[in-house]
């Protein structure tokens, strides 16, 4: 039995504990171990249960690792299988690869003997053209002698005019829009300072109609609503000769044979190109006749046909 006062275990058949001196009663005492006994039981069940419960959640612990292992295990296998694969291919690649680099190579190798070949026709062809060069220097020389004595020739046979006769002739839409063109009316500045017309301002006069629209049409851009004195006698009369504009700065106009109009030719240093790029029109140009004026003077009345084009007579100008 255990003592209920000092919980040792005393003989069961103990009128009084021998280690504290308490009377013991035998009825309580019963039922105070039955009542313990029984706490004893059911604590050694519960142990039991939680022991068995522990162990089957052990074994399903374990089912379920060795279940995720078996399923890693056949993971990793089929990755092994699938890496296996792939190397296979890529030694399948690069065994490729290796022909084509030895092809490549051996075209590399082609690539640079024909690659020499051409430094050598290059080297050849930059000594043509540096012969070629030479010769273009040279024909620049003598053009540019060429066009000197064109040039001379334009002043000594432009005829000289006032602004007003030269408003009498119609402007050929032609030239009038090379160089700086400040107001972009069409007309560049230089024409407009031949014209009269603000070169910083469209509409000079102001009518709604822009100076080019104006010039074109035969009205005149300085003064609302009024035509240009246009006469067709005297543009005739003019018709194949160099038109110097004396009032303004020299500028040159020639009067085109074909339709009676006058043309840009600009300053008469500017001339010289203005009337070679109107000859690649198929307009009649006295810019042969220009040229052999300053070569000969002894044929003055008769007319130059060069390339089989009749340009103007070498009496071009004088009056």
């Amino acid at each position: 039995m255990i003592c209920l006062n000092c919980k040792k275990q005393i003989p069961d058949n103990s009128a009084k504990c021998p280690f504290c001196g308490a009377e013991v009663n035998f009825e309580r005492q019963v039922v105070h171990e039955v009542r313990f006994r029984r706490i004893q039981r059911w604590i050694f069940y519960a142990i039991l249960i939680l022991i068995f419960l522990g162990m089957i959640g052990i074994i399903v612990k374990i089912y379920d690792s060795n279940s995720k292992l078996v399923n890693d295990i056949a993971t990793t296998q089929n990755e092994l299988d699938q890496r296996k694969s792939e190397l296979a291919q890529a030694q399948t690649d690069l065994n490729s690869k290796d022909s084509a680099l030895e092809q490549a190579s051996s075209q590399l190798a082609q690539a640079k003997n024909d690659l020499e070949k051409k430094t050598e026709d290059y080297q050849q062809i930059l000594n043509a053209k540096a012969n070629t060069d030479q010769s273009l220097a040279n024909y620049k020389t003598f053009f540019a002698s060429t066009d000197a004595n064109i040039y001379n020739a334009i002043v000594k046979l432009g005829v000289p005019v006032t602004n007003a006769d030269l408003e009498k002739i119609p402007v050929a839409d032609y030239n009038l829009n090379v160089g700086k063109d400040s107001d972009n009316d069409g007309l560049s500045d230089e024409v407009e300072a031949a014209l009269g017309t603000n070169p910083n301002k469209a509409d000079t006069d102001g009518d709604g109609y822009g100076d080019k629209a104006e010039i074109l049409s035969g009205y005149d851009p300085l003064a609302k609503d009024k035509k240009l004195p246009i006469n067709t006698a005297y543009a005739n009369k003019m018709k194949g000769k160099i038109l110097l504009q004396v009032e303004s700065h020299g500028e040159a106009w020639y009067v085109n044979p074909a339709d009676g109009k006058r043309y840009f030719l600009g300053l008469p240093e500017q001339a010289v190109e203005t009337l070679a790029n109107l000859g690649g029109t198929g307009t009649s140009t006295p810019a042969t006749t220009a040229t052999n004026a300053t070569s000969t003077s002894s044929s003055t009345s008769q007319n130059a046909t060069v390339n089989g084009t009749t340009s103007l007579p070498l009496g071009l100008g004088v009056k």
